[in-house]
């Protein structure tokens, strides 16, 4: 049995515990990442879309996020009662294949506890390490006219959050856009120390005594000994699901609220060919776009046209198309839970879990509400004459499941976490990730789990400094 000795170890490596590992590595701590999957497209954590950003290069991009997505463990079923929920097992995880759409969330999408003031430096830096960049398609000729077009399709917004271009987690290198992911959040530490990042290893269990843990173990993706890790914090960034798994699996006394409190996003989408006059004249190599209808407190669902890594309508040209895609609220609801069975095991080796996760009657009404400005929207900016292709995504298949390690402001039996990610009964253990937000928000969740996840980077650093 091999073992390493670091300060920090983080399970996964996707948007959390990239965002950790490279804040903490860049203030000098050793850090190591642990993923299930292997290292993908040449660079560990780089996006799938920067294999080749131009508009033909859409289409490749669409073949590869199909073929990541898999069923968790890389099941050849899904997980009971999430049909629709998909992950990605490599580095960089699901990250790594985002369409980059990085909205702000609205007040009302964030806990009632937490005041907005106190995260709004996070959401700054959020937005500096993620590179985000509202005006990164700037001038772009369909991208101005579906804003103009939208603009007349949704009125009466909130000031602030009226139809806007989507802010979008890119920036120009070299003349060429690249998109973010885990190799830009894991540079944090260039000035620093580079984590370590072990691929093709599954954590099983966190070791710990006392309410204090020591490391976990990980076990090879392809099979032989296991290895453990030492370290003075544990990072649980492994997704929703896993690490809830990991969490029950260790025998870590997270309270009632483990598992619960899970959320969704209904999700609409439709993909039209856009409107002969958004189409007439536009230029070879007209910008991308990304438009956004923002979610606000009456307005409990955000909508988006933009290119979406799917195949394009029959008989079009692929930059002919733009998908019209609305994500829904929903209610919080403790009901909503994983089951572990701790008697059988899935492929990773930690607990079965079966999900139970509905839509309640004030979902199906919002459901039904914001169908009728997403028809609205697609009317506006597509020949509806020539047919749609519609869809309702199943259960867990917007892949921003969230809430099952819920952070809360006291140790009530509500929330696993503390307001920093801390694991309530336990000194040194994190969560980071969609797990941690468990307060019912339609808006993209990766800007506000990067800007959660820099806290918990900073909440450690204050910890161990203290020691």
């Amino acid at each position: 049995m091999s073992s390493f000795n670091v300060d920090v170890v983080v399970v996964g490596s996707g948007a959390g515990g990239s965002t950790v590992a490279g804040r903490l590595g860049q203030a000098g701590k050793r850090v190591m990442v642990v993923e299930a999957g292997p290292v993908r497209f040449g660079t560990p954590g780089l996006h799938a879309r920067n294999l080749d950003v131009s508009e033909a290069g859409m289409l490749e991009y669409a073949k590869v996020v199909m073929n990541e997505w898999v069923f968790p463990c890389s099941s050849s079923t899904p997980v009971e009662g999430l049909p629709g929920f998909l992950v990605s097992h490599g580095v960089g995880g699901s990250f790594s294949l985002w369409c980059s759409n990085a909205p702000s969330p609205d007040v009302s999408e964030l806990p009632k506890w937490m005041d907005p003031a106190q995260w709004a430096q996070y959401f700054a830096e959020a937005a500096r390490v993620m590179h985000v960049d509202p005006d990164i398609a700037k001038g772009g000729v369909r991208a101005e006219r579906i804003l103009a077009a939208t603009r007349a399709a949704v009125t009466g917004l909130p000031a602030g959050r009226e139809v806007q271009p989507m802010p979008i987690a890119a920036r120009r290198v070299d003349g060429k856009l690249k998109y973010t992911s885990s190799d830009d959040l894991l540079a944090q530490a260039t000035d620093g120390v580079l984590p370590q990042v072990l691929a093709d290893h599954v954590v099983r269990q966190v070791l710990h005594v006392n309410g204090r843990a020591s490391g976990v173990v990980a076990f090879p993706r392809q099979g032989g000994d296991p290895v453990v890790i030492h370290a003075d914090t544990v990072v649980i960034a492994s997704g929703t699901l896993a690490a809830a798994q990991l969490i029950h699996a260790s025998g870590i006394d997270a309270g009632p609220a483990l598992g619960r409190n899970l959320l969704d996003h209904p999700i609409l989408s439709t993909r039209v060919v856009l409107r002969p006059e958004i189409l007439e004249d536009v230029p070879a190599h007209d910008p991308i776009f990304s438009i956004w209808v923002p979610h606000s407190a009456d307005h409990p669902w955000q909508t988006e046209v933009f290119r979406f890594p799917q195949t394009p309508a029959a008989g079009t040209r692929d930059e002919d198309g733009a998908d019209i895609t609305t994500f829904v609220a929903m209610d919080e609801n403790p009901d909503n839970r994983i089951s572990f069975d701790s008697e059988t095991k899935d492929a990773f080796g930690l607990p079965q879990v079966r999900v139970h996760l509905q839509h309640s009657l004030a979902d199906t009404q919002r459901i039904s509400e914001a169908l009728a400005e997403h028809y609205r929207v697609s009317a506006a900016v597509g020949d509806i004459t020539r047919g749609a292709n519609f869809m309702m995504y199943g259960v867990g298949g917007s892949a921003h499941l969230m809430g099952s390690c819920r952070m809360g402001p006291e140790n009530d039996g509500t929330s696993v976490v503390d307001r920093y990610g801390q694991l309530w009964n336990m000194d040194n253990v994190f969560v980071a990730g969609n797990a941690v937000l468990g307060s019912s928000n339609s808006s993209n969740p990766t800007f506000t789990l990067v800007a959660a996840a820099l806290r918990t980077a900073d909440r450690i650093l204050d910890l161990t400094q203290a020691l």
